[in-house]
């Protein structure tokens, strides 16, 4: 039996209002079947200067880069726990500023790790890319080709990082 679950990653400044003013961070996908278990992420590289200013002091230090941040609290997860519940953890661990959303099956009928990247880039593009600040434009293709001189190149349009931990 195949299993895919994900969750969507946002800060919330205040809890006790959850949509206000909620900044959407990225997506966690996890994948299983009887022949793999796959773990993969999809975030945003940095926030916008007025989301930063949105943000206390410790969450400013922390999410500056969310990509990075979110792989080391995946990481932490997996370190400990392969039991197909990582989604679970985080969700459990992260239920307030930074709010983990409670894991959302999809049904696949067949399971591989492309289809892992395929799914967290989509939900990506729905659930995170569609809510980004004007000024932020994601691109989830390759970076620009080696002619468009570096002037023309905006780091804010090159791909997002992602991660995929697959055993």
């Amino acid at each position: 039996m195949n299993r895919c679950q994900f969750a969507i990653v946002h800060y919330r400044p205040d809890p006790s209002r959850p949509t206000h003013a909620a900044i959407r961070l990225g997506v966690l996908v996890e994948l299983i079947s009887p022949e793999l278990h796959v773990v993969a992420m999809q975030a945003r590289s940095f926030l916008a200067d007025r989301e930063l200013q949105q943000l206390d002091g410790i969450g400013r230090n922390l999410l500056a880069h969310p990509f990075d941040y979110l792989r080391r609290e995946v990481e932490k997860v997996l370190s400990v726990q392969r039991d197909g519940s990582v989604l679970e953890t985080l969700c459990e661990q992260h239920s307030l500023s930074l709010f983990v959303s409670p894991p959302q099956s999809l049904v696949l009928d067949a399971a591989t790790d492309d289809d892992a990247d395929r799914i967290t880039r989509s939900l990506y593009q729905k659930h995170v890319v569609g809510s980004a600040p004007p000024n932020r434009v994601d691109f989830l293709g390759p970076p620009p080709p080696a002619s468009v001189p570096p002037w023309a190149q905006s780091p804010e349009v090159w791909e997002l990082p992602s991660m995929m931990h697959a055993s």
